[in-house]
């Protein structure tokens, strides 16, 4: 899976970043291009691109979602004559100004009674010519579901603002509509960093030893236990090495052979099973699902008959994440029964009208595609099948498993997450195993090696190192076609994620699981690629500043991977330092928890259970893992039970309903974004 956590209402911990500034349609079928575009023109200068369906008020030069309950406005703010009792130093004039204030100007003009407190400002590295660019995210009641942020980006005496205030599900389901408006506006001035013209260099050894420095520092200060990491360029390798260890404690050393968890990686090679299948006229990418797998359900009867192969793969058919199903209950449960659970699911946003990543449509792909190849032994066991078949095993993937086993067990790196005091943690692996009834979308464990030769096969377009041809070149580069936007630079395809970085067209798909973060990426007009494996859930930002310094010592991009890492150090420790700083021990706390020890349950999510350890501990206990418990403290003074140990640390909490006549009627609410789960009391000790 992509990004694990599963939902903005979750994560009490965090550095939210709102808007990444760093970073064919058949007759009659369902579009997988983006809704249209309209580019209208803004009161205060420059352009917006507006998707089909918000609302654009020219006055205001603010857009409304369709949904009705959330704006994002544009604003630009002289900043001569803004005054602050703080932050203001007059040694270098308007530049040093409070961004706070800045913001504060700008909203009182949109909405007069807007008087939310800043609970987190970020200023991360500059970009593209800003002299400044701030992040400000609102201290809002968990009990309103609402998400109000602003983005103050400063260019010699003006501020450049955008603001979003409105509900958290609109936010988590027009995302990427937001991206997309909020990326297109900018000064002329403004002008992005193009490498498209650069010479790349040959990756020597001279290269190599800058390389493996720089990775080992990324890994101690980001505390990334093991990564192995290899470079393709011109048809070969040119570089492949494992670095730190497989799990804490054990102190085996990673290497090339080390098997990660890919996480989402994997969906590049589902669509490459499918693609195989299409080639070879078993099946087409425009069959109805229905017809490939009959057990197929949607909540809705026409639009189950509708779906075709290919918006399985998508992200453009409007049906939300939903991973926490999967994270809550999974013991037990087949591929079958996950494929049930859609039919009471419903899309959010209509076809092609926006991103929305489902690895519950992937993994109904996968299976479906599984099927045509083989009818024998249950979901699961043919997709397995399939992919040795037709996958790894073509391809010299010898390595590659989607479910691993004894004879590989001395070979398997281990997951990590971080504890309360950022420090990496080892854990269960059967956490991760959450993903196998989803096996399509995120189950494959790899490493370098593997992943390079397929790679290599991208690249040569279908052709094997041998000079066989594997899959025809339509085949495979169907999967690429740009699908349905991300961002402004950014499209899904089937599988693939299509960049436009610097000028550079990138292909690519990372994965995250609970304990473990891939980054796998090529760009074919240079015949040359890169895959990192970690042993760290959520280790983005490392493979973010490794993947950087690449670009730096390849192409000669302006040098930002130290900066880079230097600030997500700074941020990550003060985002930990806030965290613990809201936790509560007192007896109070202690006696508001012990008032919910007993046992809950969700029809969806199962039985859940609280209770008190002889040390005075709480431990929450979901039955496929547990985790120690305590009091989060909102700074507006309502009180969460959260989730602190490690993978989690502050990744879910639950606000409390209680009915002040009856004890046993308390509810346990969690808020994951886009859904709602109360775990209703069904006992009390």
């Amino acid at each position: 899976m992509k990004n694990a956590n599963t939902g903005a209402g979750l994560m009490l911990r965090t550095v939210l970043v709102v808007f990444c500034f760093v970073g064919a349609v058949v007759a009659g079928s369902i579009p997988t291009a983006a809704a249209s575009e309209t580019e209208v023109a803004l009161t205060i200068g420059g352009r917006v691109k507006v998707a089909e369906g918000w609302t654009f008020d020219e006055g205001l030069s603010r857009l409304t979602a369709p949904e009705g309950d959330l704006l994002v406005a544009f604003a630009r703010e002289r900043l001569a004559g803004v005054s602050s009792e703080t932050d203001l130093s007059k040694k270098d004039g308007p530049k040093d100004i409070a961004p706070e204030h800045i913001a504060h100007r700008a909203w009182h003009k949109i909405n007069p009674n807007f008087n939310l407190k800043v609970l987190q400002k970020i200023s991360p590295p500059l970009l593209d010519g800003w002299d400044q660019i701030h992040q400000l995210v609102y201290e809002i009641p968990s009990s309103e579901s609402r998400a109000a942020f602003a983005v103050v980006r400063i260019l010699k005496d003006e501020a450049f603002l955008i603001l979003v205030d409105g509900a958290a599900s609109t936010f988590e389901r027009r995302s990427a509509q937001i991206q997309i408006a909020a990326q297109s506006w900018k000064p002329i001035e403004i002008q992005t960093e193009d490498l498209s013209k650069s010479s790349r260099a040959k990756f020597d050894e001279k290269k190599a030893r800058e390389f493996r420095a720089f990775v080992k520092k990324a890994m101690k200060d980001l505390e990334v236990p093991g990564t192995a990491i290899a470079l393709v360029q011109d048809g070969a390798v040119v570089f492949r090495s494992g670095f730190g260890v497989k799990r804490l404690g054990v102190h085996e050393q990673v290497k090339p052979e080390t098997l990660f968890m890919i996480g989402s990686t994997t969906k590049p090679l589902t669509t490459f099973l499918t693609a195989r299948l299409v080639d070879q006229k078993k099946m087409a990418w425009e069959d109805p699902v229905v017809t490939v797998l009959p057990e197929f359900r949607l909540k809705d009867a026409v639009l189950t008959n509708r779906l075709q192969m290919l918006h399985t793969a998508c992200a453009c058919t409007g049906m939300p994440r939903r991973d926490i199903d999967f994270i809550f209950e999974y013991d037990g449960v087949s591929a079958e029964q996950r494929i049930a659970q859609l039919q009471n699911e419903a899309p959010t946003t209509k076809f092609g009208e926006t991103f929305q990543y489902s690895n519950s449509l992937v993994a109904v792909g996968g299976y479906a595609s599984a099927r045509v190849y083989t009818e024998e032994g249950d979901l699961a066991t043919a997709y397995e099948k399939a992919m040795n078949d037709l996958v790894f095993g073509p391809i010299g993937m010898s390595s590659t498993r989607i479910r691993v086993g004894k004879d590989v067990a001395h070979r398997l790196a281990g997951p990590h997450g971080r504890n309360l005091d950022g420090r990496a943690t080892a854990f269960s692996q059967k956490i991760d195993n959450a993903v196998y009834a989803v096996a399509p979308a995120g189950a494959a464990w790899s490493n370098i090696d593997d992943l390079a030769r397929y790679m290599l096969l991208e690249l040569n377009k279908g052709v094997l190192p041998n000079g066989t041809r594997l899959i025809s070149e339509e085949a495979l580069l169907r999967r690429r076609i740009p699908g349905v936007k991300m961002t402004e630079t950014t499209s899904y395809g089937l599988g693939l994620v299509n960049v436009d970085d610097r000028g550079l067209k990138l292909v690519e798909h990372g994965g995250n699981t609970l304990g473990f973060t891939s980054d796998f990426f090529f760009i074919p007009e240079s015949n040359m690629g890169m895959v990192i494996l970690t042993n760290a859930g959520s280790a983005n930002p490392f493979t973010t500043v490794v993947r950087q310094k690449m670009f730096e010592l390849v192409y000669g991009a302006r040098p930002k991977a130290e900066t880079a890492l230097a600030f997500t150090i700074e941020q990550r420790k003060k985002g930990e330092r806030e965290f613990k700083e809201q936790l509560a021990f007192e007896k109070e706390d202690a006696s508001w928890l012990r008032e919910l020890v007993g046992t809950y349950r969700n029809k969806d999510l199962g039985v859940v259970k609280l209770t008190e350890g002889k040390k005075g501990e709480f431990l929450f206990d979901v039955g496929e893992w547990s985790s120690n418990a305590a009091v989060y403290k909102e700074k507006g003074g309502g009180r969460k039970l959260a989730l602190v140990s490690a993978p989690w640390s502050g990744g879910i909490a639950f606000t409390v309903e209680t009915d002040a006549e009856s004890e046993a009627s308390q509810k346990l609410l969690l808020d994951a974004g886009q859904f709602k789960f109360e775990f209703l009391r069904e006992s009390v000790p």
